[in-house]
């Protein structure tokens, strides 16, 4: 971390100035407010372990937004995201938190229900996109929880056979839109 210069110095059992004294935090505060970049980290890296919690979330990022500006070479490219991880399914099921940024496969022979929670039952954050696809003959229907809308076209709420799939796109607190292949 870079050296902090302060305007002041003091000896021991001298009187200070509150004026020199709130110079000395203000310098402070000003190099830690808003002025740490590669130059102010050591080994210019920050890690999970230098981050309050080891992970990095809206809260801790400048107006909540990622931009390709804060992207150190300014390009955002397949390589930088982690891969689809895929969630296996063979009976009616619930979404959770885990299922974010994942393929949700529906395999069984027999009929299944996946059902859409509250927001307030699972937070997802709006613009989650969640694939569901339905691999066995069980035809799959998806369910929201009472107080959840689902806009889906001609109001499908069926995937439409084996080899479907669908799009879950949370859009508001308790609305998801559902786009792919859904028969009402």
């Amino acid at each position: 971390m870079a050296t902090v210069t302060l305007p002041h110095t003091f000896a021991a059992n001298a009187l200070a100035q509150a004026s020199q004294v709130n110079a000395n935090f203000s310098s402070i505060t000003t190099e830690m407010n808003g002025n740490l970049d590669g130059a102010n980290i050591a080994n210019d890296s920050i890690t999970a372990a230098k981050i309050v919690g080891g992970a990095v979330t809206t809260a801790k990022i400048q107006d909540d937004a990622i931009s390709t500006a804060k992207i150190q070479d300014a390009a955002v490219t397949d390589d930088k995201f982690a891969p689809l991880t895929i969630s296996a399914k063979t009976g009616s099921y619930t979404l959770t938190l885990a299922d974010y940024n994942s393929l949700v496969t529906m395999d069984s022979a027999s009929a299944m229900n996946l059902t859409i929670p509250t927001n307030a039952s699972v937070a997802f954050p709006t613009g989650t996109a969640i694939k569901v696809a339905q691999l066995g003959g069980g035809q799959v229907t998806l369910v929201p929880s009472s107080g959840v809308t689902m806009v889906a076209y001609l109001d499908g709420t069926k995937i439409a056979g084996r080899g479907g799939a669908v799009v879950l796109v949370k859009t508001g607190t308790n609305t998801w839109l559902a786009e792919g292949l859904l028969v009402p």
